[in-house]
């Protein structure tokens, strides 16, 4: 009787150990798949209407000119725009102020709602 144990237990075991290594070598064989490859998404970049720039430590993200909503603004050569875009200041010990943009695009830029206000 003790041998039929022994004899079961070592079957149990080996069938175990098996399972074991069949599971740790389809682990291995699935994790290196695509080891070596270029990702699809390694340059992707958020889907934002806008372009980005970093200069020193300021950010701008979703750089824009607004469509127009208003017979006010136009997109046409000369005409009125809107510029959108978030500015972030990634510099927590200085404060910035932003004091004016300038473009060769453009023969005037207003910012906020007088000429030179912020």
């Amino acid at each position: 009787m003790t041998a039929f144990i022994a004899a079961t237990a070592n079957r149990k075991t080996r069938r175990l150990a098996s399972a074991l290594a069949i599971a740790a070598g389809g682990v291995l064989a699935l994790s290196s798949c695509s080891a070596g490859q270029i990702s699809q998404t390694a340059t992707q970049v958020a889907a934002v209407n806008g372009n980005f720039a970093d200069v020193g430590d300021i950010s701008l993200r979703n750089v824009h000119v607004v469509y127009p909503q208003s017979e006010e603004y136009s997109i046409e050569p000369g005409g009125k725009v809107e510029l959108g875009f978030i500015a972030i200041n990634n510099n927590s010990a200085n404060s910035d102020t932003l004091t004016r943009i300038s473009t060769t695009a453009a023969s005037s830029i207003t910012v906020g709602e007088e000429p030179g206000g912020t």
